[in-house]
């Protein structure tokens, strides 16, 4: 869907010949994933005068991070960095946080290595993604490890690498309860990013671990816990059914209707839905049961006069109500509309907005469309699951009508 840019070409080549517009309006960018860079790179910078702020300074594809955290993949093979990637150097990248908004005179403050900056803005582009959520259980924020960013995907494998060398430390003592202890692993969470993340611990503890450490990986225990009936809901009851049954093959114990009641430093406790608790203990929790809106959110919403603890409410132009009018955006995770947090939602919703302020001066004529390309899912042992859709021409005709 990026083929209206070669129909652009020309008067892109001919912008940078001539060198920047004078008066170029003011685009400030927050975010560095999936939307906020989908959008950025579409944009002609001769045009408009960009400025991606973010504390991260660079974009990673989320996808593999599963991968990461048993080193199928390298974490420097999923990333690119900001400073790298179109539109630069045409553009400005600040690598700060946005700490609050002053709609009525364009400001945004930021703060970047003890240094705080206002910023103005002719545009803003709200695109901060999300972050874990806890849903309020306690002890689940001091205790578990996450898997949203890169960096978590790099502590679950330190952690893993820790357990397994305590183990066998423990393992030499005779203290075989701290081995179980420790080589206990549980997930929490049965969407695309659990379900994931224990396939590839059980790759890891049925190939290299069994090589790597022979003396205990026998006694390594994986958990995955659900509160639905069903994992991987976006997909067909049937599909998480059989990705249930290859995931007991290879080695995951999977409980479903099981919900987190409270978590300590070496144990968690359960509830089923028939009403039996259980206290489990463990060595490495991980959490993946959801994401919920981030603190800079929330306090965007309130400048707007929003309230949605979800998190920005958008028309279906990615327009954030109560702000002026083609003024303010959002896109993403950070946002409350019909259209799900997924990465496939935030890459189409920022090349939809680019398109609108390239083509059409910020005011689109017409409302954002998903078009859902499909689902997938890894499973383990190099098997995967998908449900694929077919494209959706009249989608990409409209795309192409705008050009």
């Amino acid at each position: 869907d990026d083929l209206d840019d070669l129909f652009y070409l020309p008067r892109q080549t001919y912008n940078h010949l001539c060198g920047a517009a004078p008066n170029r309006k003011r685009v400030v960018v927050l975010g560095s994933g999936w939307g906020a860079l989908s959008f950025v790179r579409k944009l002609d910078p001769m045009y408009f005068d960009v400025t991606i702020v973010s504390p991260r300074n660079y974009f990673f594809y989320t996808p593999l991070l599963a991968g990461v955290t048993t080193s199928t993949v390298k974490a420097h093979s999923v990333l690119e960095a900001v400073r790298q990637t179109k539109p630069m150097p045409y553009a400005n990248f600040l690598k700060a946080e946005c700490t609050s908004l002053d709609p009525a005179n364009k400001l945004v403050s930021l703060e970047g290595h003890g240094i705080s900056v206002d910023l103005p803005y002719d545009h803003l582009v709200c695109a901060v993604g999300a972050q874990p959520n806890t849903f309020g259980i306690p002890g689940v924020q001091e205790n578990a490890m996450f898997l949203k960013e890169l960096d978590h995907g790099l502590a679950v494998r330190h952690r893993i690498l820790d357990r397994l060398e305590r183990a066998m430390i423990a393992h030499a003592a005779g203290r075989m309860d701290e081995v179980r202890r420790l080589l206990s692993i549980v997930v929490v969470g049965g969407g695309p990013t659990g379900v994931e993340f224990a396939a590839e611990v059980a790759d890891l503890m049925n190939s290299d671990l069994k090589r790597s450490f022979p003396v205990v990986a026998d006694q390594i225990r994986l958990t995955l816990v659900e509160a639905q009936s069903d994992l991987l809901t976006m997909f067909k009851k049937s599909i998480g059914e059989h990705v249930k049954q290859h995931l007991e093959s290879v080695g995951v114990t999977v409980r479903t209707q099981t919900m987190v009641k409270s978590v300590d430093d070496v144990s968690i406790d359960l509830n089923t839905t028939a009403g039996d608790s259980e206290t489990m203990d463990y060595g490495l929790l991980v959490w993946v049961a959801g994401v919920g809106a981030r603190p800079i959110t929330k306090k965007l919403a309130a400048a707007f006069g929003q309230s949605n603890p979800r998190g920005l409410e958008i028309d279906q132009f990615l327009r954030v109500k109560g702000a002026e009018e083609n003024t303010v955006f959002a896109l993403g995770d950070c946002t409350v509309s019909r259209n799900p947090w997924t990465a496939q939602v935030a890459a189409q919703q920022g090349k939809y907005l680019a398109r609108a302020f390239r083509d059409e001066e910020a005011n689109a004529s017409l409302p954002f469309e998903y078009c859902h390309q499909g689902t997938m899912a890894y499973v383990g042992e190099g098997k995967s699951v998908a449900v694929l859709s077919p494209p959706n021409l009249d989608t990409v005709t409209k795309g192409f009508a705008r050009v």
